[in-house]
């Protein structure tokens, strides 16, 4: 996205995402964006099965003892995005390079690191550490492309699912697609290049994320709600991003934009 922003009369979505950052950042979109305080909301609201199991919480890096943890997890702060360390094999981690990237990461307010995102700003840093969850193997007549973890994020606008994109990979290798809420795929992508043709949504999976989803969504204008889907049909909590791409998202063509923002309707 490269436009000069309309903030007195936004249109796009991107630019109603720009002016809730301006304007309607909460202290309850704090607390919620706070992926350790959000917990207890989940666990409230929907029920704590939704919830990775929590194996540890660290005010700071120094303080982790790594003789206790499993030999899988995940490691990743409350505070931002993209602050996270997958432990795969401990014995292969390099745990003074591990604290040394916590510090980094605990030392920002990721409020000022993308664009003002207001509502990160008040938030505690702390490090949490999670159980690891994978997909096992598939069989082999089983779609390559349905293999692996997937994500999914529901993009809720004024309490309501309008889209939702499924996406698999990590970085620059990250694929995804884009439905509407009867699972016909859209015509437009976000940043990334679509999954394979022969991909098949999990129907009856997604219909309870929706429902979940709005659930969480009604006390918003806008909020994603991610989402990840096991082979054994359990569904776990991920996050709730109120300024995805921290409203830059590049939409492929970028007409879809406006076509989404109008949709959006500010208060």
């Amino acid at each position: 996205m490269c436009y000069e922003l309309d903030l007195k009369n936004p249109k796009t979505l991107n630019e109603k995402i720009q002016w809730l950052k301006i304007y309607d950042s909460t202290s309850l979109k704090t607390k919620y964006a706070d992926k350790y305080l959000v917990r207890k909301h989940i666990k409230e609201t929907i029920g704590e099965k939704y919830l990775i199991p929590l194996i540890a919480v660290y005010d700071k890096a120094d303080d982790i003892d790594f003789d206790i943890l499993p030999n899988q997890f995940v490691i990743k702060c409350n505070h931002g995005s993209g602050y996270v360390i997958i432990v795969r094999n401990k014995e292969e981690l390099n745990k003074e390079e591990a604290i040394q990237k916590l510090n980094s990461w605990m030392s920002i307010n990721y409020a000022f690191t993308y664009g003002l995102e207001l509502h990160y700003k008040n938030i505690k840093p702390k490090i949490l550490i999670e159980e690891y969850i994978e997909n096992e193997k598939q069989e082999k007549n089983d779609l390559a492309e349905n293999s692996g973890l997937y994500s999914y994020s529901f993009y809720c606008f004024n309490h309501k699912v309008k889209f939702l994109r499924i996406y698999k990979g990590s970085g620059n290798e990250t694929k995804a697609n884009c439905y509407d809420t009867n699972l016909n795929l859209l015509p437009f992508r976000i940043q990334r290049e679509n999954l394979k043709k022969d991909y098949i949504p999990p129907k009856e999976e997604i219909y309870k994320m929706i429902k979940l989803s709005e659930k969480l969504a009604k006390d918003f204008t806008f909020v994603r709600a991610d989402w990840f889907l096991l082979n054994n049909k359990d569904i776990k909590f991920g996050e709730l991003t109120f300024t995805p791409y921290s409203g830059t998202m590049e939409f492929i063509p970028k007409e879809w934009d406006l076509k989404l923002g109008e949709v959006l309707k500010l208060n």
